[in-house]
């Protein structure tokens, strides 16, 4: 078979490699590409010279020493050690804020600096600070200290039918980067402007147009039980008020079961 010997200065020293990937290799001598196993060179991953040696991949070469003792010639004694990953972690990554605060990384541009690296700010609105332009409306997320500018006529553009009115849309969103705010039609609530007295809730009835807000009667016994024998009404109280005009007040009660004879 054929096989192929590389040299390899490294910091005045000569290292041999012997064989790529797939191809044989000689004892004694390491593979230029992967590792010698069975006397062949495996794998795809590419040796990198270090000293007498190779390192392979996640390794790094590392100067333990310089020895100018044993011999005339200094020689460089070089190990392959696992290569070190700087992960950068944020001050705030171990730091609680109370609710209604968010952490917040300390600069400091002149020195004596602060050996406190993070800080417990109150939250604020990020748009009280008027991040937009003149042209542009900035909703926010209090929660996220976010924000994002939208045109403010961004409902002009958009025709809505009759019982319809246009309003933004803010898709749910739980990351950094989320799509934008966008127009919609959506029908009219007439419930926003109708007013129920206590004990009803408005219902929105859009057989009519524009559509009408009717106030019927709570279901005040979901969730009420009552004693074998008994059953759950609604029952108006008016003596609770003396003057004019008096709002009803809608109450559960349990009453017995009549039984018909």
């Amino acid at each position: 078979f054929f096989s192929f010997i590389f040299f390899s200065a490294v910091s005045g020293s000569s290292t041999v490699c012997s064989g790529n990937v797939g191809e044989p290799c000689i004892t004694g001598i390491d593979c230029c590409q992967g590792i010698c196993v069975n006397n062949t060179c495996v794998g795809g991953v590419r040796a990198v010279a270090c000293g007498t040696t190779f390192c392979m991949e996640g390794e790094e070469c590392f100067i333990s020493k310089i020895d100018c003792t044993s011999s005339i010639t200094c020689q460089i004694i070089a190990q392959c050690k696992p290569m070190r990953v700087q992960l950068e972690v944020s001050p705030c990554a171990t730091v609680e804020c109370l609710e209604g605060f968010v952490c917040e990384p300390v600069s400091c541009i002149i020195p004596p600096c602060p050996k406190v690296k993070a800080k417990c700010v109150l939250k604020s609105d990020p748009c009280t600070k008027n991040p937009c332009g003149w042209s542009e409306k900035c909703i926010s997320n209090v929660d996220t200290q976010t924000y994002q500018c939208i045109p403010k006529s961004v409902c002009e553009k958009l025709y809505c039918p009759d019982d319809y009115e246009c309003t933004t849309v803010t898709p749910d969103c739980a990351g950094d980067v989320c799509p934008p705010p966008y127009p919609d039609c959506v029908r009219v609530d007439p419930c926003k402007t109708t007013f129920c007295l206590d004990g009803y809730e408005c219902v929105p009835q859009y057989q009519y147009s524009p559509p009408r807000g009717h106030c019927i009667a709570k279901n005040v016994c979901a969730g009420v039980q009552c004693w074998k024998g008994y059953k759950c009404q609604m029952t108006v109280m008016h003596e609770h008020c003396f003057g004019s005009p008096c709002s009803p007040i809608l109450y559960p009660e349990c009453v017995a079961i009549e039984i018909n004879a």
